[in-house]
C-alpha cells in the first residue's frame, strides 16, 4: 500500500480584545501538528468546536467534546456521534463542580445569578473530521488515496482543495448560510436520538496533493465570502505561519472588515 504522507498545522486565537484564557473554541488532532513533521494520513482523526459564548462555560464544554472526538473513531455515523456526545455529557457534572470548587477556592463563589445559566448548560457547535486507515490505491496507478468522513452540527466548516479549487464546502456551502443562531450540541442530557437525525455528514476521498481546511464559523464564512468574489483564499491559508505570520494577518483582515470578530480556529492537513 503507498504511503499517503500528510504534515498538519493549527492556528488559534481569541477575539480581538480578549485574553487567551478567553479563547472558547477547542480543538484535538491524533496525530502531530507541527508542518515540518510528517506522517501517513491514514488514520488521521480531528475534532474543532466553537464555544457558543451565550452560554456560561462554553469554552471547557468545547474541550470536553473534542477530547472525546478525537480520541476514538466518532465521525463513522450519527449514532456514534450521537453516543460520543452522550459519553462528553456524562462527565459534564464533574466539569461544573470542579468550577464551582476553584470558584470558591479562589474566594468568589458562584453568584445566585450565574446558577441559572449553569443548570441550562453550555452550547457548542462541532467539527469532526477522520481520513479512513483502510486506504487504499487508485487502481492500476499507484497512487496514494484514502477515504474521509466528517459529521457536524453548527457552522465550523472543513474545506478540501484539489488542483487549487473548491471540491469540497462542508456542511455550510454559501457565505448566507452563516447566522446567529446555528444548530448546538448542548451539555445537559442530550438527546441522543434528535442528535443522530440533526448531524450532517460527508465522505469523500483523499489524495496526495489534496488540503483539508478546517475552520470555525468566522474564518468559514471569510473563506466562502473570498471563494465567491473570485479569489482563492487557501492560498492565504496554506502560507499562514510559513511566509505569513497568523496574528498580524489575522488582525489586517478584522480591522479591515475582512473577518467578523469571533474566537478563530484553522487546522490544515496537507497530503502528498
Amino acid at each position: 500500500m503507498t504511503l499517503l504522507s500528510a504534515s498538519a498545522a493549527v492556528h488559534h486565537a481569541a477575539k480581538d480584545g480578549n485574553s487567551a484564557a478567553e479563547y472558547e473554541d477547542a480543538w484535538s488532532v491524533a496525530r502531530p501538528t507541527q508542518p515540518d513533521e510528517e506522517f501517513d494520513a491514514r488514520g488521521w482523526r480531528c475534532a474543532v468546536a466553537d464555544g457558543a459564548s451565550e452560554s456560561l462555560l462554553a469554552g471547557r464544554w468545547a474541550g470536553e467534546l473534542v477530547r472525546e472526538f478525537a480520541g476514538s473513531v466518532a465521525a463513522a455515523d450519527p449514532a456514534s456521534f450521537a453516543a460520543a456526545v452522550r459519553r462528553a455529557a456524562d462527565r459534564w457534572p464533574a466539569v461544573v463542580a470542579r468550577y464551582t470548587e476553584q470558584r470558591e477556592n479562589e474566594g468568589r463563589p458562584v453568584k445566585w445569578y450565574e446558577r441559572p445559566g449553569l443548570e441550562k448548560g453550555a452550547h457548542a457547535t462541532l467539527l469532526t473530521v477522520e481520513v479512513a486507515p483502510g486506504a487504499h490505491d487508485a487502481d492500476g496507478t499507484g497512487e496514494a488515496r484514502a477515504g474521509w468522513r466528517a459529521s457536524a452540527l453548527g457552522d465550523t466548516c472543513v474545506f478540501q482543495i484539489r488542483d487549487d479549487d473548491l471540491l469540497t464546502a462542508f456542511p455550510m456551502a454559501d457565505s448566507a448560510s452563516f447566522d446567529t443562531s446555528p444548530p448546538l450540541v448542548g451539555s445537559r442530557d442530550p438527546d441522543t436520538a434528535l442528535l443522530a437525525e440533526r448531524v450532517l455528514s460527508h465522505t469523500g476521498d483523499l489524495r496526495g496533493g489534496d488540503d483539508l481546511y478546517l475552520a470555525t464559523d468566522a474564518l468559514a464564512a471569510w473563506f466562502l465570502t473570498r471563494y465567491e468574489r473570485g479569489e482563492r483564499p487557501w492560498r492565504v491559508l496554506c502560507d499562514l505561519g510559513v511566509t505569513v505570520g497568523f496574528d498580524e494577518w489575522l488582525a489586517r483582515e478584522r480591522s479591515d472588515g475582512r473577518m467578523r470578530n469571533d474566537d478563530v480556529t484553522l487546522v490544515h492537513l496537507n497530503a502528498w
